[in-house]
């Protein structure tokens, strides 16, 4: 691929991207798919009827998960 190829850029910086990602590191994920499912239909409901600006990733995290344990 030559440099002067718009496309250059955005490979280049996808592939350190990925390269600086921590490979050796492991979590332990407890998703219950019920949840992720109700969760996935409140955030459907939610962008196609209003738009909601959340100050923080937590905010919208904190909310999302008060609103499936109803």
């Amino acid at each position: 691929m030559n440099a002067q190829q718009s496309e250059y850029n955005v490979l280049v910086n996808w592939l350190e991207l990925v390269a600086a990602l921590p490979w050796s590191t492991s979590t332990v994920d407890d998703i219950e798919i019920s949840k992720v499912n109700k969760s996935r239909k409140l955030l459907q409901q939610t962008t196609t009827t209003t738009t909601i600006i959340f100050s923080s990733p937590e905010q919208f995290y904190r909310i999302l998960m008060k609103r499936c344990m109803m």
